[in-house]
């Protein structure tokens, strides 16, 4: 995957691209809030085999 700085040609100032990252992490967590996945339980079981 190339990053924003690649995909610009180098032109785009870290800070900034750190920014553009960090926004994309909070949309996808925000989303994963808001849409929790059937795959993953609630309450993780523990069993204990006897």
């Amino acid at each position: 995957m190339k990053t924003l700085a690649e995909l610009t040609g180098g032109r785009l100032n870290p800070d900034l691209e750190q920014h553009f990252l960090d926004c994309a992490a909070n949309l996808l967590a925000e989303h994963n809030r808001q849409y929790p996945s059937q795959f993953v339980s609630k309450k993780p079981r523990l069993i204990v085999k006897k």
